[in-house]
């Protein structure tokens, strides 16, 4: 079996810090990586991610407006 690979892209980053721990916690095969915005995940995030839990109300380009930049990137993930 395959670790999770879950994407958290909040520009709080106390908050992605606490859903971070929170689910590595209920998930602990999880491999969780977090950004704080759009730009960053796309640039640093691995090629290949499960799932998505994203802002939707981000500073700049907002979570809604960036689902399509993120389906292109991984068309397979759920959000």
């Amino acid at each position: 079996m395959t670790d999770t690979r879950i994407l958290l892209i909040d520009d709080h980053a106390m908050f992605r810090s606490g859903l971070s721990m929170v689910l590595s916690t209920a998930l602990p095969e999880a491999k969780i990586f977090e950004a704080a915005s759009l730009d960053e995940a796309v640039g640093s995030a691995p090629d290949s991610v499960d799932v998505v839990l994203l802002d939707i109300k981000l500073n700049g380009l907002s979570g809604l407006e960036g689902i399509a930049l993120l389906k292109r990137k991984w068309p397979l993930v759920r959000f």
